[in-house]
């Protein structure tokens, strides 16, 4: 355990689930019918946290070695965020009708 912070994982799991609720909510343009306007990024840091946490408390019951545990959790991270970086650009690539590197479908460049 990294810290000695211990966090009951049936609620984490209920932080996240709402999350996930809130978001379909403000897809579905709810917040915006209720005239409630909440700052997206705020929410995203707020759940953002509560989504790793919700990791961490998997991993509580699971003997890690504390040696090379931080470069481990970092190394996770990196690569999770390189590879929503990899989504991310493709979907943006796709928006704005560039071709993919296999083929030119999609639309064309200027």
């Amino acid at each position: 355990m990294l810290g000695g912070i211990h966090a009951n994982p049936f609620l984490i799991d209920a932080i996240v689930g709402l999350s996930v609720a809130y978001k379909a909510f403000e897809n579905l343009g709810g917040f915006r019918a209720l005239g409630v306007r909440i700052d997206t990024r705020a929410a995203v840091l707020v759940f953002g946290l509560f989504h790793g946490f919700g990791l961490a408390t998997k991993l509580q019951p699971v003997e890690i070695s504390g040696s090379g545990l931080v470069g481990n959790i970092v190394s996770f991270n990196v690569g999770v965020e390189l590879a929503e970086e990899a989504s991310e650009g493709r979907a943006r690539r796709r928006r704005c009708g560039w071709p993919s590197r296999r083929g030119s479908e999609g639309g064309t460049r200027s």
